[in-house]
């Protein structure tokens, strides 16, 4: 026991793994799908407490505070506009659009004596651009009545009436509305969500039920998307797929089905989460153009962030309410490009 208590690191697989065999869990690697799949055990909670606190630790701990310049004493994040695939903005040295929600983290970032932050994010933006490019008339239905589009969805899926769906059922409706913007399969919801695999399967048959006009376009999409070796958005960003023979197949008839199997799979996902999520991408650059450009508070309006779908500025208190209606007002137009 005291060997263990001043030796054993967890960080290590390989202690980390003959740790769990002596618990009774044979498992060949510690990699995060092989843990998840096991049974839950109060040892592998505290191991995925462990994990949590170390990332975040590693992530905002001293080397977050390495990162304060030493002339202005702030914290400058590195923008890439075009940083991810689909062509949303990323962060690094430090990443900024991944602090944590809780307060513990937020409270740290302080707008200065006469400023305010102003933070304005999209409302389900990827949802009502799904809604928007598929012309699917039940999604958009609910989002002119003003329903909650998880409850639409639970609605058909357990053919309920609005108003009798509970809780769980709206998470469940949830779940099915963002999956289908990821191209998730039945196994992606046994794996991500714990669904029976049998279960996400009915699932998602009454969801394409339901939405029959999305299930047609975004076959349509897919067939395309494979047939052109590209993606683009509607207002014309592109995203290429080329496939490549990966060396461990060469050779091997099975191994050569089976990748381009998978690749093609991956490609119609992707390729169709390139639509919708690089829709969202371009309607919030169009907005912080907007803001840019139009700004009538000159420097009392600043931009400092973007996150995906959300933007947030640095604004003078005196003219805090009226930077509040400009800025919203500018990603509303922004948005009806696409929405109308």
């Amino acid at each position: 026991t005291r060997v263990l208590k001043e030796k054993l690191n967890l960080a290590s697989p390989k202690q980390l793994r003959l740790v769990l065999v002596f618990l009774g869990m044979d498992v060949k690697d510690t990699n995060k799908k092989t843990l998840k799949k096991l049974e839950k055990t109060p040892f592998l909670e505290k191991l995925f407490d462990l994990k949590e606190k170390r990332k975040k630790g590693n992530s905002f701990g001293t080397d977050w505070l390495e990162q304060i310049h030493p002339v202005t004493h702030k914290i400058h994040q590195e923008l890439n506009q075009v940083g991810t695939v689909t062509g949303r903005f990323s962060s690094k040295e430090p990443n900024l659009q991944q602090i944590p929600h809780t307060m513990d983290y937020r409270s740290c970032f302080i707008s200065g004596s006469g400023y305010k932050f102003i933070i304005s994010d999209y409302a389900q933006q990827e949802l009502r651009i799904l809604a928007s490019v598929s012309g699917e008339p039940k999604m958009i239905s609910a989002f002119m009545n003003k329903e909650d589009p998880h409850t639409t969805t639970a609605s058909i899926i357990f053919d309920k009436g609005l108003k009798d769906i509970d809780k769980d059922e709206r998470q469940t409706g949830k779940t099915l509305n963002f999956a289908t913007v990821y191209g998730t399969s039945a196994y992606g919801l046994n794996y991500n969500f714990g669904f029976n695999i049998d279960y996400a399967e009915e699932l998602l048959a009454k969801f394409w039920k339901g939405y029959p006009v999305l299930a047609n376009f975004m076959e349509e999409c897919k067939t395309k998307i494979l047939e052109l070796g590209r993606s683009r958005t509607p207002l014309g960003r592109r995203r290429y797929f080329r496939y490549k023979v990966p060396k461990e197949a060469e050779g091997n008839k099975y191994e050569l089905w089976k990748a381009k199997e998978k690749w093609t799979k991956s490609v119609k996902r992707q390729g169709f989460n390139q639509i919708v999520q690089g829709c969202g991408a371009d309607t919030t650059k169009q907005a912080m153009i907007f803001i840019y450009y139009r700004n009538p508070f000159g420097d009392k309006l600043k931009i400092i962030l973007c996150t995906h779908d959300e933007i947030l500025s640095r604004v003078d208190e005196t003219i805090a309410e009226e930077a509040k209606k400009f800025q919203e007002a500018c990603m509303l137009e922004a948005e009806k490009v696409y929405l109308g």
